[in-house]
């Protein structure tokens, strides 16, 4: 048995969701599990206590290429997809799914009748589909973007026309296209703000495809109602209100700093490290001290402060004003500005330069503002 370790922390975590997932099931519906070998077996086990070890019916493996190669163990080259049902009646479209021969051979079956090559044969439990590698078109730079073959083949398999896919831990969306595609309804669930903005900008709107957003501050009221019950993701959504920002991992211990992008651009003798923090409180003039100090220390070019409502204290302004500018060519930026989310809902950005997406890499304009 597991004693107190990370890993039991996050099956207590897993147990909850599998468990309201069940719930929310349709009596003739499935569930996939994506997991890796690392963590494969405690889930399985979790699985047959929830959904039943007789509604089990595939441990679904997903080979790729690419990376995983080690000189001192086998390279590991395969994750796992648990395949559980709620009843003993779900939908499962094995001619949807077929996939080509390898190669044919003329024989015909045992029974006499000749094979047709040109269907493929049905599916078994091993798909091999690359992984996205760096050059893919396909590919956001979302850490855990999947392949949307990959994803469709389960769609089109276990779903039928305007069935509904819930993928409720959604990151960057691929369940969701997949879904779109395969002329499915959807409901996607994530909990970070980048995912659903990477969702929204990156997926649905190339493909013209509205969509409702809850638990999501569409105003000022509801920036302060998020800031009062729920702070930390009040700093992670208020970092990436920005382009090119995003939260740290841990919010606590963070040594001042709630979140940063990376300029574009290379400077010499400084980071291209753009640093935030945010207040979701009443503003004071020493926690802005505290941040200029902290730009100063981290050897940063520059720096965002970010409250609710607009900074009005003159001296603020002019301490962030005394950090002079950064010129980067012929155009200057504020080392140090004050934003708030009240500027966000009227539109105005940090007036900031070309900044590197924080996942690819890539280099994503140059973000414009009045501040």
């Amino acid at each position: 048995m597991l004693g107190p370790s990370r890993m039991l922390a996050y099956l207590s975590y897993m147990a909850q969701r599998l468990a309201e997932t069940r719930r929310l099931l349709n009596s003739t519906g499935s569930i996939y599990l994506h997991c890796d070998p690392t963590a494969s077996h405690y889930l399985k086990i979790l699985m047959d206590d929830i959904f039943g070890e007789n509604n089990f019916q595939n441990e679904f493996i997903w080979y790729y290429s690419g990376g995983g190669a080690s000189t001192r163990r086998w390279a590991r080259k395969h994750d796992v997809i648990l395949f559980y049902t709620k009843t003993n009646r779900w939908s499962f479209n094995a001619d949807e799914v077929r996939v080509p021969y390898r190669w044919t051979d003329g024989q015909r079956r045992a029974d006499g009748s000749e094979r047709d090559y040109d269907r493929g044969k049905l599916p078994d439990d091993v798909f091999e589909q690359n992984s996205l590698m760096p050059w893919s078109s396909e590919r956001l730079g979302y850490p855990t973007q999947k392949p949307l073959a990959l994803l469709e083949r389960i769609v089109k398999a276990s779903s039928n026309d305007n069935d509904v896919v819930l993928d409720p831990f959604c990151g960057c969306g691929t369940a969701i296209v997949a879904a779109a595609n395969l002329n499915r309804r959807w409901i996607g669930i994530d909990i970070s703000p980048i995912a659903i903005d990477v969702i929204r900008s990156r997926r649905l709107e190339p493909m013209d495809i509205p969509v409702e957003v809850r638990g999501i501050p569409t105003d000022i009221d509801g920036a302060r109602r998020m800031a009062r019950a729920r702070p930390f993701d009040f700093e992670k959504w208020a970092i990436t209100r920005i382009p090119g920002m995003v939260p740290n991992d841990t919010q606590v211990a963070d040594r001042g700093i709630d979140g940063r992008g990376k300029l574009f651009v290379s400077l010499e003798g400084s980071s291209s490290m753009v640093l935030a923090q945010v207040k979701g409180g009443r503003f004071q003039a020493s926690a802005l001290r505290d941040f200029l100090g902290t730009i100063e220390r981290e050897n940063a070019p520059m720096g965002i402060f970010i409250t609710l409502d607009r900074v009005s204290s003159p001296r603020a302004r002019a301490d962030a004003a005394s950090k002079g500018v950064l010129q980067i060519g012929a155009q200057e930026y504020p080392v140090v500005q004050l934003w708030s989310i009240k500027d966000y809902f009227d539109d105005r950005l940090p007036i900031l330069p070309t900044m590197a997406d924080p996942f690819t890499g890539r280099e994503i304009g140059i973000q414009q503002g009045l501040i």
